[in-house]
């Protein structure tokens, strides 16, 4: 049995004529009238009874027409379904991400991808870089939002998101948080607030390399696992914490960011997915995502460029 021939019977069963139902699904009575005898011979019962003078539903074809209609209408849904997920305006995806990445645009931008794609279930995960890399590979999630340090796996594409720079955060009381910026050697007899090693050893590496650069050896008074848990560490005195800018922002009022001039990596977060392995509905979403971040990183340069020709009017 065919779903062509159920269209067919359909037809016959609604209009009670071949003619007019040969008309209405374009074809010649012929084919439609062979049709409908090669589905009565398979069902083994007669659907219409014809006369020369009209046509008739039997009563198993009656009863066969509602079973045939939800048939038609089931497979009309799913060539829908498959349309709309064909095109990327239906489906789901699995996302990895990491701390870092939602103190900068991705709940903005997920929020503005959901408005637009509202059919597409969204699922997150926490997960470190290289878990999310395993997970691509493993075709566990189907998008990263890792940090990468520059290189790209094998396996894996990936593309620029979101950059920021690293801030020193403290108390707002602290005898540095009058200034501007500060360096390293200026921080000689200061204790610092920095997450374990093994989190993220390369960025522990370069954070200590970098006063290592300026002749100063760093004191780390604090771990801290958690960027907040070193924001509320720095709020009650205990020592200077390096956070991305946007993080130092999130407690106006009792945490002062300073700059700390010194050669860090910028934090760079960038969107992975396994090659070869890009659907409809991830493109999508990467658009989004990188269209709104470019937004967000020009509506921070123009902030950042008013305020420092506000500063340069107060000084002339």
């Amino acid at each position: 049995m065919e779903l062509r021939q159920l269209k067919y019977f359909k037809a016959v069963a609604e209009e009670l004529h071949f003619g007019r139902a040969a008309q209405r699904l374009n074809i010649s009575q012929p084919p439609l009238s062979m049709q409908i005898r090669n589905l009565e011979d398979e069902l083994g019962f007669e659907l219409f009874h014809r006369t020369n003078r009209k046509v008739e539903l039997s009563d198993a074809g009656r009863e066969f027409l509602d079973g045939a209609r939800r048939v038609l209408a089931q497979a009309e849904q799913a060539v829908q379904q498959a349309r709309q997920v064909a095109r990327g305006l239906a489906g789901s995806l699995v996302i990895g991400f990491m701390g870092p990445a939602m103190d900068g645009p991705l709940p903005e931008a997920v929020k503005a991808f959901r408005d637009n794609y509202p059919r597409i279930s969204l699922t997150f995960e926490e997960m470190s870089s290289a878990e999310q890399v395993a997970a691509l590979k493993a075709g566990a999630i189907d998008l990263g939002v890792v940090r990468a340090f520059g290189r790209t796996p094998p396996g894996v594409a990936s593309m620029p998101f979101w950059r920021e720079e690293y801030v020193l955060a403290m108390a707002t009381d602290h005898r540095l948080a009058g200034k501007d910026s500060a360096r390293p050697d200026e921080l000689a007899d200061e204790e610092l607030i920095l997450f374990p090693r093994q989190m993220q050893p390369e960025l522990y590496d370069a954070v200590i390399a970098a006063f290592h650069a300026q002749g100063v050896t760093p004191r780390v008074g604090q771990h801290a696992r958690t960027k907040q848990n070193a924001l509320a560490l720095a709020a009650a005195g205990l020592g200077l914490a390096i956070v991305p800018k946007t993080t130092a922002q999130t407690r106006p009022g009792t945490i002062k960011a300073v700059e700390l001039k010194a050669d860090l990596p910028l934090v760079e977060i960038s969107l992975a997915w396994k090659l070869g392995r890009q659907s409809a509905a991830l493109q999508n979403l990467v658009a989004v995502l990188v269209d709104h971040s470019g937004r967000c990183q020009r509506v921070q340069q123009a902030a950042v460029q008013a305020l420092e020709a506000a500063v340069a009017h107060d000084q002339a």
